[in-house]
């Protein structure tokens, strides 16, 4: 009987982490896909046309990559919890489905393109 019980009571446990945090997680993914498309996109306007508008809009796109960094910070927490890679995965396919993001743009955010 023990040895079930300690082979599932992460079962439950994950459960409970998801509903607590899976949320505010999905956010945070959708946000940090967003702002590295803004990031690459004023990046690559400074490249084609450099002038100071477009230099303050990168600067301004590399402020808001502190999403990214909330975003790290948020997923190490999780995986300290329990939380695996297969997990939050997840999370990150229900935010897809959730916006109705169409995957041709999911591709373009990641994309590396080279000129």
């Amino acid at each position: 009987m023990g040895f079930i019980l300690g082979n599932i009571w992460k079962i439950p446990y994950k459960y409970i982490v998801i509903k607590l945090y899976g949320e505010d997680y999905k956010d945070l993914v959708y946000q940090c896909d967003y702002v590295m498309k803004d990031h690459y996109l004023a990046k690559s306007k400074v490249m084609l046309e450099p002038n100071e508008e477009s230099l303050k809009n990168l600067e301004q796109a590399e402020y808001s990559l502190i999403h990214c960094h909330e975003y790290d910070k948020f997923r190490k927490k999780l995986l300290s919890l329990g939380l695996d890679e297969i997990d939050l995965s997840y999370l990150g396919l229900e935010i897809i489905e959730e916006k109705q993001i169409d995957i041709n743009e999911i591709v373009d955010i990641h994309e590396i393109k080279q000129k």
